[in-house]
């Protein structure tokens, strides 16, 4: 039965076998592996934000437990809410920029909340003492300061050149650059 159904997958004599064109691909050039890094850690960033809405109205002691861990920090099941809320729409944003990593005014709402966590947790655990110095803390400070660093890096690789207008991103103008033509070559 199995010579069978491999002798009509044969071609026949005299006839070509179809031509099998091979795709192109993208040069895996140390930019592209970057950026793609990023999207894939921004998504998984997102997700994980995801993951922490469900627990905030899932279980609204998550926010007492894991991470606003002082007596009389004001943590309520109304603060692990607004909290959850705010991460809601923090991980919606991450995931659409994942997606849509050349959109800049994308980029600057990202950055902003990484930006945004990242002076949040830290005000809380060095200004408020409403969190102590632990894993519940030092873990979104953590993701949201590497977050931070990886997207700045990632800004001349994102945008080295317009392709389609031949302008340069002037980066000095960092994080409202604008495009500087460059002159025509006869």
């Amino acid at each position: 039965m199995e010579e069978r159904r491999l002798a009509s997958k044969k071609p026949k004599e005299g006839s070509n076998p179809p031509a099998v064109t091979p795709k192109k691909r993208i040069p895996a050039t140390p930019g592209n592996t970057f950026l793609n890094f990023l999207r894939g850690w921004i998504a998984l960033v997102g997700m994980m934000a995801l993951a922490n809405t469900l627990q905030c109205f899932v279980k609204p002691d998550f926010v007492w437990e894991k991470l606003y861990n002082v007596k009389g920090s004001g943590a309520t099941p109304l603060a692990a809410r607004t909290y959850g809320m705010w991460t809601l729409l923090a991980a919606m944003v991450r995931f659409t920029y994942s997606v849509n990593i050349h959109n800049w005014e994308l980029f600057l709402v990202t950055l902003s909340t990484f930006l945004i966590a990242f002076g949040h947790f830290m005000s809380e655990m060095l200004v408020f003492r409403s969190g102590l110095f632990d894993i519940g803390m030092l873990s979104p400070i953590l993701v949201s300061g590497l977050s931070v660093i990886m997207m700045l890096v990632a800004v001349p690789f994102i945008w080295p050149r317009s392709a389609t207008r031949g302008e340069d991103v002037d980066l000095k103008q960092f994080p409202f650059p604008k495009l500087v033509k460059k002159p025509v070559k006869d």
